[in-house]
């Protein structure tokens, strides 16, 4: 792991906001304890920053326990718990805990996806957007996993930009990402020669298909189980994921809407009704209260 660029990078996450089913937030907090925490805070041990955005409305046990696990975390004292009322409040939140710093390196990583401890050795420290390709697809609940090759994911994305540019970058999407940073003249590179460096992760409480999606890896003919090496390279806390395992087979799926989907209207007025955030945000958690079937 290179340590060295690791004062100048800033990981955020969003956990559960606009969410108010408990039993949705207890499946993903023990994920994001066997995955994404693990894997994240070994930079933080080294420097590295990490902002986990919440919902200012989070439930009190799950709160405490998303706390206690961070606590508990390497390098916790650089892991930030920031509640939110809307997401909307996200921009300029980061913009606020980076304006002290020259340049920052930004990286969004889901609270169900994973890092190689070499994810930075190959990122320039000048100002501009580094993708790196190459990846795993992973079945959680199998513990399977096939090749991905996909640029501009969240996860797989570095940008070193100047503070003037944070809340902007916040506001766009992965998949525009790339056109974003050439239009503000920042160059842009593509790691093709870049070993697998993330874990994109499948699993029932996913926004996206997980039905079609476990079945495509079960029957890729590149398929493999995670090694005890990969598992160590990515961070993964094999005994927690073997617990949450347990858990994913007795956890109905999502209803037909997407989480997402639910909020996405409410927060797009909440950018032109600020005045109005707390009605908006009642909405939003009313609307996510019965995700799972059989709520």
């Amino acid at each position: 792991m290179d340590t060295s660029k690791l004062s100048s990078t800033v990981f955020y996450t969003r956990f559960g906001l606009g969410v108010s089913d408990t039993q949705w937030l207890d499946f993903r907090l023990a994920l994001f304890q066997a995955v994404t925490l693990p894997s994240i805070s070994r930079f933080c041990a080294h420097g590295a920053q990490w902002v986990v955005f919440t919902d200012t409305r989070l439930p009190p046990a799950q709160d405490n326990s998303l706390r206690h696990a961070v606590h508990r975390a390497p390098g916790s004292v650089n892991i930030r718990i920031e509640p939110l009322d809307m997401m909307v409040q996200m921009r300029p939140r980061m913009e606020s805990l980076v304006a002290d710093r020259d340049l920052v390196t930004l990286v969004k990583i889901d609270d169900d996806d994973a890092l190689s401890d070499d994810f930075f050795d190959l990122m320039p420290r000048e100002p501009g957007l580094v993708t790196l390709p190459h990846g795993f697809e992973v079945i959680w609940a199998d513990q399977v996993h096939r090749p991905k090759t996909h640029p501009f994911l969240s996860m797989n994305t570095a940008a070193t930009l100047p503070p003037h540019l944070v809340r902007d970058f916040v506001r766009v999407s992965h998949s525009a990402v790339g056109k974003w940073a050439r239009a503000q003249g920042l160059p842009v590179s593509v790691l093709d020669e870049a070993p697998p460096t993330y874990v994109y992760g499948r699993h029932p409480l996913a926004d996206t298909g997980y039905a079609d999606h476990r079945r495509a890896v079960m029957e890729d003919p590149q398929k493999a189980d995670f090694t005890r090496r990969q598992i160590r390279r990515f961070g993964i806390d094999r005994r927690a994921l073997s617990e949450w395992s347990q858990l994913a087979r007795r956890t109905p799926g999502l209803k037909q809407a997407k989480t997402w989907e639910l909020s996405h209207a409410l927060n797009r007025a909440s950018l032109e009704h600020l005045d109005q955030v707390e009605a908006l945000h009642q909405q939003i958690w009313e609307s996510t209260s019965e995700l799972l079937q059989g709520d």
